[in-house]
């Protein structure tokens, strides 16, 4: 294995400094319609605080994902050829695998699926694709090389960004062994070889696990099995096995599930937190009987649709979620259409059971029904889903009917707060309280007059009602020097 400083010096060797230009002159070869896609991809990020660029940025990222996503193989596989002549066919098989791979990235991801929605995932599989270009651009080498070298590999652009081995070397390798073929069998065979020790570069790292874990051959399932079992007092390794098996093949999840039960892995912190990572829950290690047997519906419910189907028409709480969670872990959109079954039951838990799952999806849908679910009949499960509304201060668009809904919220509410009654799977009782829902009445008021809010004024809490005078003061009815006189259109928006 090599020292850093040695590594540094010999992929200098292999770094290309003319990549994008290089790059640039075979986008200009793929032809008129491609290379539009292929110059966006080659293009710095903005390199600035203006959000109103960045957004502009990422929305033409996105356009690129939809054109990608639409055209022909041929013309993916040369599209990517274009940015990366020795990996193109490896990137193509990667952009395609990549929509049924988990959509929810970062320290809140999720393992749930939209492989039937590929517009749920374009833009994280717009920007990934964005980060693997320059990271690799620069170097020309097939996937065996990167299969060793990808620790030591750093961004292009001199920017900080994330770890390529950490994020996404694994899943790009994965789609290197799944096309087969020697090369595929090179790729398995080397990460192997670094996970066991004995390759001459290679480095172990999330990179091995991810990628063992995604692509389809049982042997690379088996080796990870093999090198868990054989953690011991290893924490950090089992920690970083079990936080990625919900990522990897839904085959290799199950199986992965099997050894944690088997063999009682669960006595362990890291497994603990994994789960937590698996189910979306907050996990304790004085509860590990209670999350094994989470753990244990969730494989059931993985394997068994009846016994899946069961739970999500007449299960507890908890086994209400878990298989909602299985469901997602599949198809996230299929689990949505059974929380909708699950919000016609007649018990207030079960309910509350798939506003969280609801909220857990971080769908741009999610926020709308959740705004619809403030109506529930049960005060608590809608103070729970309004514990789940966020309205970002700089944001522009909101649901239509959000105030109106808010505002009728805000009416069943009690003046001053109390808690309310513990409901579904949560821990923590919902507050009732009316100053955080006006808080979110005056961020989405848009050009509602102020005057709706002054039934509220009491029970605004200071920050809102500082807020509240500030958009009062703001009103210019007319620009200064202009002879024109507020109207009384005017006068009914300020007030």
């Amino acid at each position: 294995m090599l020292n850093a400083e040695e590594a540094s010096a010999r992929l200098a060797a292999f770094r290309r400094a003319d990549w994008r230009i290089a790059a640039a002159k075979r986008a200009k070869k793929a032809g008129r319609r491609l290379q539009p896609v292929i110059d966006k991809l080659l293009e710095e990020f903005p390199q600035t605080y203006d959000a109103k660029v960045r957004q502009q940025y990422t929305r033409e990222l996105v356009e690129v994902a939809t054109a990608l996503d639409t055209m022909s193989d041929k013309d993916r596989r040369n599209t990517m050829t274009a940015l990366h002549p020795q990996l193109g066919n490896v990137l193509a098989r990667w952009w395609v695998d990549a929509q049924d791979q988990p959509y929810v990235t970062g320290w809140s991801r999720r393992a749930f699926r939209a492989p039937r929605t590929p517009s749920i995932s374009r833009r994280t599989r717009a920007e990934a694709l964005r980060q693997i270009v320059w990271f690799i651009g620069p170097y020309e080498r097939e996937a065996t090389w990167l299969a060793a070298w990808a620790p030591f590999i750093e961004s292009a652009s001199g920017a900080y960004s994330a770890s390529f081995a950490g994020v996404y070397a694994g899943p790009l390798l994965a789609a290197a062994i799944d096309l087969g073929g020697a090369d595929g069998d090179a790729v398995l065979q080397t990460l192997i070889d670094v996970g066991n020790g004995d390759h001459p570069i290679g480095m172990m790292g999330r990179h091995v696990i991810v990628a063992l874990l995604r692509a389809s051959r049982v042997e690379g399932w088996e080796f990870i099995e093999r090198l868990l079992l054989a953690a011991q007092r290893q924490e950090g390794l089992r920690q970083s096995i079990l936080e990625a098996v919900d990522e990897g093949h839904p085959s290799a999840f199950s199986r992965m599930l099997d050894v944690v039960l088997a063999h009682d892995l669960l006595r362990f912190a890291a497994s603990v937190r994994a789960a937590g990572t698996w189910l979306g829950i907050a996990t304790d290690v004085q509860e590990i009987p209670k999350l094994t047997e989470r753990v244990g519906s969730l494989r059931k419910f993985r394997l068994d649709a009846v016994a899946c189907r069961t739970a999500l028409t007449d299960g507890d709480p908890w086994d209400t979620y878990v298989a909602l969670c299985a469901v997602a872990m599949h198809d996230v959109m299929q689990a949505l259409q059974w929380a909708e079954s699950v919000l016609g039951r007649t018990s207030p838990d079960a309910r509350a059971a798939a506003v969280r799952f609801i909220s857990a999806t971080a769908l741009s849908s999610s926020r709308a029904r959740l705004l619809e679910i403030l109506d529930d009949p049960s005060l608590d499960v809608a103070a729970l889903a309004n514990s789940h509304l966020t309205f970002g201060p700089n944001e522009e668009a909101f649901p239509a009917d959000a105030f109106e809904r808010l505002e009728r919220f805000a009416r069943r509410l009690p003046h001053g707060e109390r808690a309310g009654a513990l409901v579904g799977i949560e821990t923590t009782e919902p507050t009732l309280s009316r100053a955080g829902v006006i808080a979110k009445m005056l961020t989405v008021r848009q050009r509602r007059p102020l005057s709706t809010l002054i039934p509220f004024v009491a029970d605004m809490d200071p920050p809102t009602r500082s807020r509240f005078a500030r958009a009062g003061r703001s009103f210019a009815p007319f620009e200064s020097g202009s002879s024109r006189r507020p109207t009384t259109e005017d006068r009914e928006n300020r007030y």
